[in-house]
């Protein structure tokens, strides 16, 4: 019997055909995985992490002296 991802309890048996396996149990634990992974609990959309990646990328490699 499969468990749920997030805090362990069985999991219902799926019907066949019915889709995809389930990994949750509810979508309380589905969002509580979700932020655990670093989504809406880090505060920050995924534009601003992109940003912050590529001028921290661009602060290493010394490209920020030509903006002073």
């Amino acid at each position: 019997m499969r468990a749920c991802a997030e805090c362990g309890q069985r999991l219902p048996r799926a019907l066949p055909g019915a889709g995809r396996m389930l990994v949750y149990c509810t979508p309380a634990c589905r969002q509580r995985a979700y932020r655990r992974r670093g989504g809406q609990a880090s505060g920050t959309t995924g534009a601003q992490r992109a940003r912050r990646t590529r001028q921290a990328a661009a602060g290493q490699a010394g490209e920020d002296d030509h903006h002073a």
